[in-house]
């Protein structure tokens, strides 16, 4: 069970290897009739797809050569109003009644982080960055804390900009990094894989600084403070605003009941637990929030064009 709940957080659109050959995901989906029915698609499209598994998530993978040619395909169908009926009928057409042996499809890490440089860089600067917390930071003083985290006098009398920004990459205990990594990890990488990392990279630069400076500013003018929640924040409000276009991919789409229980455990925080950096997770909500809405906007105007 640990398995199952780790491999689903970790690789929501992985890159894997099945059998003896490199398969690429193109699709995945925790419905297994609508993964058939992908696969049945782009087999009447004449691309090869199978079937696979990993965690709760059913894939449709094609090889490394067809992968550009499926996903191509996909989005092109993904905006139009008759998709379901297009891919559902697939199976139809084709009378397949082939439900796959669905093989559990163990993670390829490398090829998964080459396709989410951007999403990997976070990771890695934050596993070094706690690395060197707990070879250098374990008594006083502290020169890793010191040296990164949010200082008024510093930013602005000493240009050291990178404050505003550097306390999301620090963390205080294992259970701290490991969640915000993997939760990262979930959401960023199908944005960072449908829009790109130059949206995913001002989601992470507006979340973390507009965070950071809310919960200096607001929560007291105190620098203790650090970690990637207020961007995990930002990235939940992102893509719970861009969840209402109506064509938007299906990876894209927020989990229904994410928000609202990200939303619960903020109020939570606020009222009883001091010790957590409520204005932080706040300044990143509102930061996706914004950008979301944004980006909202261009799309309704380059709709209505």
């Amino acid at each position: 069970e640990l398995y199952v709940l780790l491999n689903w957080l970790f690789y929501p659109h992985i890159c894997t290897k099945s059998q003896n050959y490199s398969m690429v995901t193109v699709f995945s989906t925790y419905h297994l009739n609508k993964a058939l029915s992908v696969r049945d698609y782009l087999k009447a499209q004449g691309i090869n797809a199978e079937i696979g598994r990993t965690g709760v998530s059913h894939l449709v993978l094609c090889t490394e050569d067809e992968a550009f040619k499926a996903r191509r395909l996909l989005a092109q169908i993904e905006s139009h109003e008759d998709y379901a009926q297009k891919v559902m009928g697939a199976s139809w057409e084709q009378e397949s009644s082939d439900r796959g042996s669905t093989p559990i499809v163990w993670p390829n890490v490398i090829q998964h982080f080459k396709q989410v440089k951007f999403t990997g860089a976070i990771l890695l600067c934050c596993a070094l960055v706690f690395g060197l917390q707990l070879i250098f930071d374990g008594g006083n003083p502290k020169p890793i804390f010191d040296a990164l985290s949010f200082d008024s006098v510093a930013i602005i009398s000493g240009f050291e900009i990178w404050r505003v920004l550097t306390p999301a990459i620090m963390h205080g205990s294992w259970l701290h990094i490991i969640f915000n990594l993997v939760m990262f990890n979930f959401l960023a990488t199908p944005l960072e894989l449908r829009l790109g990392w130059g949206r995913l990279l001002t989601i992470v630069v507006a979340s973390a600084a507009i965070g950071n400076i809310f919960q200096y500013y607001i929560g007291g003018r105190v620098g203790n403070f650090y970690g990637l929640s207020g961007v995990v924040y930002g990235l939940t409000g992102y893509l719970a605003v861009m969840s209402r276009r109506p064509d938007l991919a299906h990876g894209l789409r927020i989990i229904p009941g994410l928000f609202l229980v990200s939303l619960l455990f903020l109020v939570i925080s606020f009222l009883f637990m001091s010790d957590i950096a409520s204005y932080c997770h706040l300044g990143g909500l509102l930061a996706g929030l914004a950008v979301g809405a944004i980006d909202l906007i261009k799309f309704a105007q380059n709709k209505s064009a």
